[in-house]
């Protein structure tokens, strides 16, 4: 064998082994990451659990809230291009929206009343949600 195909054989095993060096070393890198992320968040997950869910929770409506507002920017935006009226553009998506949190809250209700244990209050609650959810969303459409 040649000096010269020798040399080119060795480097190849030197890419390949520098490839799989710098896969382990990224590996290393996100497992190192994940950990000191996820540690302290699982630390006051279970020490501080009130205060933890709160957080999330806020987190989680502050991005809703974000998303909305991006939303409701560029349909205001496409619609007043298209000339649109601003007052008509804001008013259906919002609409939507309070809809969507009535339902929440009233499946909500309902949900936790059954888990309390308030069968007597639960079952009138979850007549008139239903009722109520009906007419928000099945209604026939006037105009």
């Amino acid at each position: 064998m040649k000096q010269a195909n020798l040399q080119e054989i060795l480097q190849g095993y030197m890419r390949f082994f520098k490839s799989c060096l710098q896969i382990v070393l990224f590996g290393g890198v996100i497992i190192v990451a994940a950990a000191a992320i996820s540690l302290p968040l699982w630390y006051w997950a279970t020490h501080n659990r009130t205060s933890f869910n709160i957080f999330v929770i806020c987190v989680i409506a502050a991005g809703l809230i974000i998303m909305v507002v991006r939303k409701l920017r560029s349909s205001v935006e496409t619609s007043l291009s298209k000339g649109g009226s601003r007052t008509k553009t804001l008013l259906r998506p919002l609409g939507k929206i309070i809809r969507l949190l009535i339902t929440i809250v009233l499946v909500y209700s309902v949900v936790f009343l059954f888990s309390m244990g308030q069968p007597f209050a639960a079952v009138p609650v979850a007549v008139f949600s239903f009722l109520l959810i009906g007419l928000l969303y099945f209604r026939p459409k006037t105009g």
